[in-house]
């Protein structure tokens, strides 16, 4: 009786540990394909998975800490195109896109959800496009530009009050008086 029960208090400890060893995760598309890689730790996602497409390119690279999702990699045709960070799987952090080219097309910063603090536009060529600064989710204000570096268009406060409108050269052409985001009236023409 004794021997049986040490036999089953061991029997127990060796499944107690395998439980909370790592464990290599691979699924497999029907056709036979490595559909996606990664790990677990007692029965959470841990690390760094991949994704595959059917071509066995990689199409996401994402890190989890106890089963939540903290950072993701987006690929397009094997070219970074999405980078953003999470907390708790919830966007908290900076959002990056990229261009075929490489470069940056948009900055946004994200506070647990909501667009938070500055953001930035680019041009393909890595001239600033536009530049927004958000509150609680919702624009404040913002510049844009021209390709050139001009600015296009500035306000103190989005979707009220003036919007000040200027030509390629930088010369202000006219401002817009704006409530509650639709125009009132073309306040100046220069």
């Amino acid at each position: 009786m004794k021997s049986c029960k040490v036999n089953l208090s061991i029997m127990l400890l060796v499944l107690l540990w395998s439980c909370s060893k790592t464990m290599e995760v691979k699924e497999y598309y029907e056709s036979g394909e490595l559909r996606y890689t990664g790990q677990k730790v007692e029965g959470k996602r841990q690390g760094e998975w991949s994704v595959y497409d059917k071509d066995g390119n990689v199409i996401e690279k994402l890190t989890y800490s106890n089963d939540s999702l903290n950072f993701r990699q987006t690929f397009i045709d094997g070219n970074l195109a999405i980078e953003e960070e999470l907390t708790d799987s919830i966007k908290h952090g900076e959002l990056r896109i990229y261009y075929e080219n490489g470069n940056l097309k948009a900055l946004t910063n994200y506070v647990y959800g909501k667009e938070q603090g500055l953001s930035k536009d680019y041009y393909p060529n890595g001239n600033i496009n536009t530049i927004y600064i958000n509150k609680g989710g919702k624009t404040v204000n913002f510049k844009q530009y021209y390709s050139n570096g001009s600015i296009f268009a500035e306000a103190d406060t989005f979707g009220e009050g003036v919007v000040s409108f200027s030509d390629s050269l930088g010369n202000r052409t006219y401002d817009v008086m704006y409530n509650n985001g639709e125009i009132i009236d073309t306040v100046k023409s220069y």
